[in-house]
């Protein structure tokens, strides 16, 4: 395929070409087969495992990459690396949701021809703990007694994204469970020294 400009010159009638880019399109795909994992492995929620695949060109070409990893058997891609030329990936487990019907994808290209591969079929990846996070109040915040306190924070986890507020549940050290919610003001705290506890549920608790 050639791609090409054409600029009018000077004398009527007359023309030139000015070649902006040329691709060559060669005749034949590349061939890609997913080698690991291709279905009932399981994979821990932590630590690092090997995706790898074989690919050729016919025509010789040089290739590059993408692997994709889906949760839901399929239905939704999420790319974990783009444009290597390894034959190769290893993952952090404990970056990747947790799924029961887990799959890779590769999709290999000569630059313009491509071909993918997919799983023949699912494995496992453990699942994920939630995370909790505390924004307010800060460690070493002080309060008379009787002032509004606010407390706010958050959970998540790689399978459900932002946990719901009532997946979310408050307590102090010294007065006990205090509420749920992202947010929650109390001015009943107790006159002391007080530890302040974010309990997030995802899910799979």
């Amino acid at each position: 395929i050639r791609l090409a400009q054409q600029l009018a010159q000077a004398k009527p009638g007359g023309s030139k070409e000015n070649v902006m880019w040329e691709v060559v399109v060669t005749s034949n795909a590349p061939v890609v087969t997913v080698v690991s994992p291709n279905g009932g492995e399981s994979w821990t929620a932590s630590g690092t495992e090997t995706i790898s695949w074989n690919a050729s060109d016919a025509d010789g070409d040089p290739l590059s990459y993408n692997v994709g990893y889906s949760a839901d058997g399929g239905a939704t891609w999420t790319t974990m690396t783009a444009n290597t030329t390894a034959t190769s990936y290893v993952v952090d487990t404990g970056t990747i949701p947790g799924s029961n019907n887990a799959m890779v994808r590769v999709t290999a290209t000569d630059g313009v021809n491509t071909a993918s591969d997919t799983s023949n079929a699912s494995f496992t990846v453990a699942e994920k703990g939630p995370e909790a996070k505390i924004t307010a109040p800060g460690v070493g915040a002080m309060f008379f007694i009787g002032d509004m306190v606010t407390l706010a924070g958050q959970g998540e986890d790689l399978e459900d994204g932002l946990l719901p507020a009532g997946s979310l549940a408050w307590a102090s050290d010294v007065d006990g469970p205090l509420g749920t919610g992202r947010s929650l003001q109390t001015n009943a705290l107790s006159l002391g020294t007080h530890q302040i506890t974010l309990r997030v549920t995802d899910s799979d608790s």
